[in-house]
């Protein structure tokens, strides 16, 4: 974008120098359409960011969960790191229609002084989600857990979660491991 400097706006042209990549965020229209034709993060992955990113949509595939890339996506938070994220309805929203965005944040607690944790978060606006439960005639569940699924190795733990998903939707209340725990540790908490 440097060779285009002249033509970003203001806010741009600061974050130009701070963090170019919030220059994909932007809502002025000459800096998206100078985006548009920018080379996009996601053509640069590193080979890790690669296998990571790739796992993310396989798990995706595996509980057929549809999803479209964005490469022009960006979170406003500086410590994400890796895959971000925007749930995004279409049910009476117009163009307030992300309903959560959130994504990885590895290294945010090791910055805050603790010890490395791998991390994963999101932020909602429960007046949309409100808006669009009520689009689709959705009341909010009271459901407790009423299983666990218990996975012996990661082939497992994969089946687990996709069981989980389709148990879901039917609205049972199922638990799942999410951090890898032997079968003995899983049984333990159940």
């Amino acid at each position: 974008l440097r060779p285009h400097a002249g033509a970003l706006s203001e806010d741009s042209k600061r974050r130009l120098e701070t963090n170019p990549l919030r220059i994909f965020d932007s809502k002025d229209e000459s800096d998206r359409r100078l985006c548009a034709d920018a080379p996009k993060p996601i053509d640069f992955l590193s080979d890790d960011a690669r296998a990571h990113f790739d796992a993310v949509k396989g798990g995706l595939d595996r509980l057929g969960v549809p999803y479209r890339i964005d490469p022009l996506l960006v979170r406003g938070l500086d410590y994400y790191t890796r895959t971000v994220f925007e749930l995004v309805g279409s049910h009476g929203l117009g163009s307030q229609s992300t309903v959560v965005g959130g994504g990885r944040y590895d290294g945010l607690v090791a910055e805050l002084g603790g010890r490395p944790t791998p991390a994963v978060g999101f932020a909602g606006g429960i007046e949309r989600l409100i808006l669009v439960m009520r689009a689709l005639g959705l009341a909010a569940p009271a459901v407790k857990p009423a299983l666990m699924l218990i996975g012996a190795d990661e082939a497992g733990a994969a089946r687990c979660a996709q069981l989980a998903f389709a148990l879901r939707q039917d609205r049972v209340g199922v638990e799942v491991d999410l951090r890898g725990r032997s079968v003995k540790a899983q049984m333990r908490h159940a």
